[in-house]
């Protein structure tokens, strides 16, 4: 396969040095390399930090439960969505919901997570024959580090993480107050007594990570200050993680956990450790990745999806306004980041000016079948005009193809390649509601499906492509009811 070849290329070129022992698999799950850079269990020896220890805290031996099964099939759905003809959408009844433990009557979780952010796509778990969830909204409810589970079989969603470590959001005053503080600023005392509140909720909320970063207090070391998942949620089904690797959280705000717990010195960052989160399924916890090798220097706001082509590898590619311009092949096993460089080294920024290159608040997909990648939406090079780009991995080039038939971005639409029809799908209920398009790569061309059965409501929904049952499966941000189409 092409893509395979360019990676293992890319290795030789890079003089990747062998795993140790802690190693994790790379690569398809029988592959046995032991080729590239191994990333370190970051949570093996972690616990949950003892808020009333005087020095800080001290681990504990608390741990997380396991993670719960996935649900059984229900013949009546499983016989439902069978039965769904090409070019025909349904609603499937009310979905079954399994909140997280504490919030089994609150309204935020009735009928699942709800939308998140920015983030329109959920990860499949072929091993789990479910998809995955997650993602911090920027205030409402709040700062949320929860993981879920959607079962289509079922249609079940499930709770594998609560949202822990208290509201971020209901704090950014206080904290803002702490650090003009910690800066040498003189406050009030209203403001004085503000940051004194703030000490109380970070000593009950915040742990300092054996591994030399900071987490919510909880034995799942979830995310700390996340916010905006953008489009880089994706899944490593080989080491069974789910990848929120720009999740804009805050693991080394050393100097705030000094000022919290009037410690003499401040707490030294762990090595190699990187802002890149990860939910580990084996072990229940958020992890952060270490030891990445050449990692474009991105925080946040990717342009381009982290788009999974195969094993451990993933593709990043943006012409980004923060300065991480480039295009990168990605081995989450072995932490290592290969720059890619298209149409023979072109610059990528002109090739975005003009139209041929991701950029900021698009989508991305891959199609195994072409060993191709489409990217639909505009950027803040271009006009508002419809924009699509095709990455072919066997030229190595991007190049501008036909636009979709309407505006797309990630906070509005969805993207899937539906493998069993062989067509890329643009769901964007906010624009029309009654129709989803379609994307041939043989022929570089649309077709607007007007489908026979319900339309999805009119505001943003997430979702992903079942290749289990061969379809296409939506959730409206605020409804209750999961719209299934079969392309």
């Amino acid at each position: 396969m092409p893509t395979q070849r360019l990676f293992a290329a890319a290795l030789l070129l890079l003089g990747a040095s062998s795993c140790d022992s802690n190693e994790v698999h790379t690569g398809e799950p029988d592959s046995g390399s032991d080729s590239g850079r191994a990333i370190e269990d970051a949570g093996s020896d972690a616990g949950l930090i003892d808020a009333s220890a005087e020095d800080g805290g001290a681990p504990d031996a608390a741990s997380p439960l396991p993670v719960a099964p996935t649900p059984e099939d229900v013949p009546d759905i499983v016989a439902q969505i069978n039965a769904l003809a090409p070019g025909h959408a349904m609603y499937l009844p009310t979905v079954t919901v399994h909140p997280p433990a504490g919030y089994e009557d609150h309204d935020w979780f009735r009928y699942g997570p709800g939308g998140r952010d920015f983030c329109n796509q959920m990860a499949y778990a072929p091993d789990r024959q479910s998809a995955l969830y997650a993602g911090a909204n920027h205030g409402s409810p709040h700062r949320l580090n929860d993981v879920w589970e959607y079962h289509l079989g079922s249609n079940t969603w499930q709770a594998l993480y609560g949202p822990t470590g208290g509201n971020f959001n209901s704090r950014v005053a206080q904290k803002r107050l702490v650090q003009r503080l910690i800066a040498g600023e003189e406050l009030t005392d209203a403001e004085l007594s503000e940051t004194e509140e703030y000490r109380t909720w970070w000593r009950d909320n915040v742990m300092l990570h054996p591994e030399g970063y900071l987490s919510v207090n909880d034995p799942g070391h979830g995310p700390l200050e996340p916010w905006h998942t953008w489009d880089t949620l994706n899944y490593d089904p080989v080491n069974r993680r789910l990848m929120w690797p720009f999740a804009a959280a805050q693991p080394f705000g050393m100097s705030l956990h000094q000022w919290a717990w009037d410690l003499p010195e401040r707490p030294t960052r762990g090595e190699n450790l990187t802002k890149m989160v990860y939910f580990d399924l084996d072990s229940n916890r958020w992890e952060l990745y270490r030891d990445q090798v050449g990692a474009p220097p991105v925080e946040s706001n990717a342009a381009l999806s982290i788009i999974h082509v195969g094993g451990t590898r993933f593709v990043y590619a943006t012409a980004h306004w923060r300065g991480g311009t480039g295009m990168f092949l990605w081995d989450a096993g072995t932490g290592v980041w290969t720059r890619i460089r298209p149409n023979d080294g072109a610059s990528l920024e002109s090739l975005a000016e003009d139209g041929a290159f991701p950029q900021p608040d698009g989508l991305g997909e891959y199609s195994p079948t072409h060993d191709a990648i489409l990217y639909v939406g505009q950027g803040v090079y271009i006009s508002r005009a419809p924009r699509a780009r095709l990455y072919r991995f066997e030229t190595n080039e991007w190049t501008a193809t036909a636009p979709p038939p309407v505006q797309a971005s990630d906070s509005d639409s969805a993207l899937v390649y539906a493998e069993a029809a062989d067509r890329f799908v643009l769901v964007h209920p906010g624009h029309d509601a009654t129709r989803v398009y379609e994307y041939d790569v043989s022929t570089e061309s649309w077709q607007t499906r007007a489908f026979d059965g319900p339309a999805l409501r009119s505001e943003p929904a997430f979702g992903y492509y079942d290749p289990r049952f061969g379809v296409v499966v939506m959730q409206p941000r605020r409804g209750s009811r999961v719209w299934v189409y079969r392309p």
